[in-house]
């Protein structure tokens, strides 16, 4: 399909791409719970510019994007690296929105927070577009500029961070509810971004994806032995 022809170069350069952007280093996993903490004041005090500034802030579309990279290319050792990654920025995420929901929220929830919407067909359809429309503009170097907007799109740190109030305050439903939507967004981006990259014939690349995990490893452990 002539859309989705990627080149070799190209293909190497948005899995380069990937890679940097989703690194598991403190800088990023600062920059997942910086995001939560403004989605988290921007919930408990209703203002939605505030939530949708956070969502430009987060980096975890990557690890979600890299995931879907590893399942269409069978690279379990990209899945188990990016599934990691996903599981520790959801940890962290949930704490810090725990930790400022205690320091600034009060004994009313917000109405953000009360109408929390049910996940649905539609959200999974939007995340699914959203997610096809992050791995094109990765593999389309020249498309980059369109990733903030895209960001707003996937809603993941939304989610979390309603997540983190809820449990906060022990509201249950609220809970279920907010991180069921927050699995059917990711749900849709990793189906979505597994389409684009299988259309665009990621597969030829698997040798080299497996070299960037195992270099990315090996850089991972140099930064922890000089600590």
């Amino acid at each position: 399909m002539p859309l989705f022809h990627t080149s070799e170069p190209e293909k190497t350069a948005a899995i380069q791409n990937l890679f940097a952007a989703s690194t598991p280093s403190p800088a990023f996993f600062f920059m997942v719970v910086c995001s939560v903490i403004v989605a988290v004041l921007g919930v408990l005090i209703n203002n939605i510019p505030i939530v949708i500034g956070s969502m430009l802030i987060a980096p975890l579309l990557s690890p979600v994007l890299s995931f879907a990279l590893g399942i269409v290319i069978a690279d379990f050792s990209l899945v188990a690296r990016s599934g990691l990654i996903i599981m520790r920025s959801i940890v962290f995420a949930l704490v810090g929105a725990i930790i400022v929901s205690f320091l600034f929220g009060g004994l009313a929830f917000p109405a953000l927070l009360l109408a929390t919407a049910e996940p649905s067909i539609a959200y999974l359809v939007v995340s699914f577009v959203a997610g096809a429309a992050a791995s094109f503009a990765f593999i389309k170097e020249q498309l980059s500029v369109t990733l903030p907007g895209i960001a707003i799109a996937v809603t993941l740190i939304p989610p979390l961070a309603v997540t983190g109030i809820a449990l906060a305050g022990l509201e249950i439903e609220i809970v279920s509810r907010a991180f069921l939507l927050f699995l059917v967004n990711m749900a849709g981006i990793v189906f979505g971004s597994m389409v684009v990259f299988a259309l665009a014939n990621f597969h030829t690349k698997k040798e080299f994806a497996a070299r960037e995990v195992k270099k990315e490893e090996k850089q991972l452990e140099k930064e922890n032995e000089k600590k």
